[in-house]
C-alpha cells in the first residue's frame, strides 16, 4: 500500500546470505570501504562476488610459483588442486561472508542469518544460530550449543540494537570544541534465547566536553 509502505511485510521473517547490521568484523570493514569507494552499501552479492575474485587471487599466488614457467593448462590444474584442498574450516581462506572451503560435494557450506522486516526496513533477528568450528568441552557440557546433526553445531548468537534519542544540546564552546548534551542511549534485545518479545532498556547520559559522559538513572 503505497500510504503505509511495509504493511504487508511487517514483522516477517526471511533468510539472507548477509544482513550488514549484525555482520562480523571483516563484513563491516568491507562495507565501509565499499561505501566510501562507491558512495552507497554493497548489496549481498557485492560481498559475495568480493569472496570470489578474493579466492581466486588467494589461489593464484598460492600456485603461481610452482607453476610460473608452466602452460596455461598446468596453472589451471594447480589451481583446482588448491581448491579441493579447502575442505575442512581448518584450511579455509578468509573472507567477507564467510570462511571459504568447500564440502565433499564440492559445494560451499555457508550459514545464512535470519532477518525481520520492521516496517521498510529489513533488519537482523534478535536471535541467530551461528556456525562453530571448534567447541571447547565446556560449551558442550552446559548445552550451550544447538546439534543441527552430521556433526554440526551451532551457537546462539544474540543481537543488540542500539541508537541515540537527543533531547537537546545546551552549551557549544567552538573555541574550546566543546559541548554539552542530554541524550537517551537505547538497546533493544530478545528478553531470551526462545527469540520472545524483545524490550528496550534506555540509559539517560549528560554529555559534556569532547569525550566525556556521566550516565544518570533513566528517570533522571
Amino acid at each position: 500500500m503505497r500510504d503505509n509502505p511495509g504493511f504487508f511485510t511487517d514483522g516477517v521473517y526471511a533468510v539472507a546470505p548477509m544482513i550488514f547490521d549484525s555482520a562480523y568484523a571483516d563484513a563491516l570493514n568491507f562495507a565501509e570501504r565499499y561505501q566510501a569507494r562507491y558512495g552507497h552499501e554493497p548489496s549481498q552479492e557485492s560481498a559475495q562476488g568480493y569472496d570470489a575474485v578474493r579466492l581466486l587471487a588467494t589461489a593464484i599466488r598460492a600456485t603461481y610459483a610452482k607453476t610460473a614457467s608452466s602452460d596455461l593448462r598446468a596453472r589451471r590444474q594447480a589451481i583446482q588442486t588448491f581448491l579441493n584442498g579447502l575442505d575442512s574450516p581448518a584450511r579455509a581462506v578468509s573472507g567477507v561472508t564467510a570462511p571459504i572451503w568447500f564440502a565433499p560435494p564440492r559445494n560451499r557450506q555457508q550459514a545464512v542469518r535470519m532477518g525481520r522486516f520492521q516496517g521498510t526496513l529489513y533488519e537482523s533477528a534478535p536471535i541467530q544460530l551461528a556456525p562453530v568450528s571448534v567447541a571447547n568441552r565446556t560449551e558442550l557440557a552446559s548445552g550451550a550449543l544447538i546439534d543441527a546433526g552430521d556433526g554440526h553445531l551451532l551457537r546462539r548468537q544474540r543481537v543488540v540494537s542500539t541508537g541515540m534519542y537527543l533531547n537537546e544540546i545546551n552549551r557549544i564552546d567552538v573555541a574550546q570544541s566543546t559541548f554539552s548534551a542530554d541524550l537517551y542511549i537505547w538497546l533493544r534485545y530478545a528478553q531470551s534465547t526462545d527469540c520472545g518479545p524483545c524490550r528496550c532498556e534506555r540509559h539517560r547520559v549528560t554529555r559534556t566536553g569532547a569525550g566525556r559522559a556521566r550516565p544518570q538513572p533513566a528517570g533522571a
